[in-house]
């Protein structure tokens, strides 16, 4: 049985949940019943994997809004997504991410997947007042007390969260995540031109490309005031949902920085785009930049050498773990090193070939049906775990 009420969600928790839920009811599906947990609103307008059984649970507040950063769950609510679990009889319980997290109420055995230990290091990034901190840090330690084993997404994420729980590295797994099938080099000159038409993105000017949330461990304060330190006459296009977050965003402060620095000519905010113009707009991009604080993993970099998309991204975190010799690196508090490492790609088309084909080289290493296999081994060594407890009686 697994948790899909994040499937809506528009950030990495939400992309991660839909394509490793149908990556695993794909691969296993034969073998496995494959229960998808979801509120009654999802439920009725969310396309879930055919051959999956959906069960329902009707909220007075959907949880990917209830959970967002200023919200708060109802307890009727969760008690109500606790008793699903408990009329289900499930071998084992899967929570792609915590933020959707809600108690369960019996002892069945339970998977979570921990993305990063941000929250721990610096909860003022993702809430607005002590409340809303307060809240996530109960929900995560309730959430790692009736865990029987937490994965991460990278060896880093792996070990921050060790380190931020007390936890064993060890009792740690770690499982891939990969771009969706659609990212991939486009050969469709007017498909692009489209694309970069319908967002106001300029064709005569290179595009330093950043996807992501709008949310202040991205950076993106730092990113603005490196433009201003090239000598390239290039753009910078930034992709990220403000309307529908649930995080914690910057978008106001980011724009009248922007307007402070003079570069509204030269900064495009684009707002959340829909994955077919996603594509089309890595593909003209002349690079992607993700300059984060911190990142468990970090798809859109994944997304971008899919697309055949030189990347450079923070030196910290798993970034310079996802993409090794395939981008370029930097260091995030260092504007002069962010800017001249954009400057160095947008001078140097021999560079960008070679990044070109190195991250279309490394991403073949990275597949959601592998992330589904690695899954698969998790879930049931748990299960087998709790049906020896229950046999015991322990």
């Amino acid at each position: 049985m697994i948790d899909a009420s994040c499937w809506e969600n528009r950030r990495g928790f939400g992309r991660f949940s839909r394509e490793l839920i149908t990556a695993l009811v794909t691969a296993f599906g034969d073998q496995h019943e494959f229960i998808l947990l979801t509120d009654a609103l999802s439920a009725g307008r969310c396309e879930f994997p055919a051959n999956a059984r959906v069960v329902s649970v009707k909220t007075q507040e959907q949880p990917i809004q209830a959970a967002s950063s200023a919200g708060a769950r109802g307890l009727t609510d969760m008690l109500r997504f606790g008793r699903a679990v408990s009329a289900q009889d499930a071998d084992v319980f899967f929570f792609p991410a915590p933020y959707t997290f809600f108690p369960i109420l019996d002892k069945t055995p339970m998977v979570i997947c921990i993305h990063d230990a941000m929250t721990e290091a610096k909860p003022e990034w993702f809430f607005s007042n002590l409340a809303a901190r307060w809240r996530w840090k109960i929900k995560l330690w309730l959430a790692r007390r009736q865990a029987n084993k937490i994965i991460c997404p990278s060896e880093q994420a792996r070990k921050d969260v060790s380190q931020a729980f007390g936890l064993p590295v060890s009792s740690i797994e770690r499982i891939d995540e990969a771009a969706a099938p659609g990212f991939a080099p486009l050969d469709d000159s007017q498909t692009i031109k489209q694309a970069t038409e319908r967002y106001g993105i300029a064709s005569e000017l290179p595009i330093v490309l950043y996807v992501g949330g709008i949310s202040p461990h991205k950076n993106l304060d730092g990113l603005v005031h490196a433009m201003t330190r090239l000598e390239s006459n290039a753009q910078l296009v930034i992709i990220g949902d403000e309307k529908r977050d649930s995080y914690l965003i910057c978008g106001q402060e980011l724009r009248e920085t922007v307007a402070q620095l003079g570069l509204s000519e030269r900064v495009v905010f684009t707002g959340f785009v829909p994955d077919d113009d996603l594509v089309a707009i890595y593909n003209a991009a002349t690079l992607l930049v993700l300059p984060s604080f911190d990142e468990g993993f970090g798809l859109p970099v994944i997304e971008a050498m899919a697309c055949g998309t030189p990347v450079a991204v923070s030196q910290i975190g798993a970034l310079e773990e996802l993409v090794g010799n395939a981008g370029l690196v930097f260091d995030p508090e260092n504007l002069d090193d962010l800017a001249s490492t954009i400057e160095r790609l947008l001078r140097s088309e021999d560079l960008q070939k070679s990044l070109r084909q190195r991250g279309l080289e490394r991403v073949r290493h990275y597949s959601w049906r592998r992330a589904a296999e690695q899954t698969m081994s998790v879930l049931l060594e748990v299960a087998v775990q709790g049906g020896e407890r229950q046999k015991t009686g322990s």
